[in-house]
């Protein structure tokens, strides 16, 4: 990951990748969006990219 870039993992192993560039009550909005459709569909998220303009999700198997 590059210097403009925060990861977060929780505990879950999930892994977030914020932007140092962006907005971050924006991104933190964006991921809280994703966690709670991935609660309500039972999906199982292993990377939220919120480096973009829409985030990035990659789910697990």
């Amino acid at each position: 990951m590059g210097n403009d870039e925060v990861v977060i993992y929780n505990q879950q192993g999930q892994l977030a990748i914020f932007s140092s560039k962006k907005d971050k009550e924006v991104q933190v909005d964006s991921l809280q969006q994703v966690i709670s459709k991935a609660k309500i569909e039972s999906a199982k998220i292993a990377k939220i990219d919120l480096r973009f303009d829409k985030p990035v999700i990659s789910y697990r198997q």
